[in-house]
């Protein structure tokens, strides 16, 4: 499942798994995200705040930002 975000330019979604298998880092929520706004994977950008998010999201797209917070 994947909620919008509205109020931007590009379509965002916020992938969400309630089944532990499929919870990050597999890539299937953000595989799911992608299918669910109807683009191909490869024409994506990823944008995570954690290692799992980087992980997961180096298997569904090469356009991938980490974001780092060190406080």
């Amino acid at each position: 499942m994947a909620y919008p975000v509205t109020g931007y330019a590009a379509p965002i979604v916020v992938p969400a798994s309630a089944d532990p298998a499929r919870m990050k880092p597999n890539p299937e929520p953000f595989l799911q995200a992608v299918r669910d706004l109807g683009v191909q994977p490869g024409r994506s950008v990823l944008i995570g705040d954690s290692f799992a998010d980087i992980e997961a999201g180096r298997a569904v797209t090469p356009i991938m930002v980490a974001i780092i917070d060190k406080l």
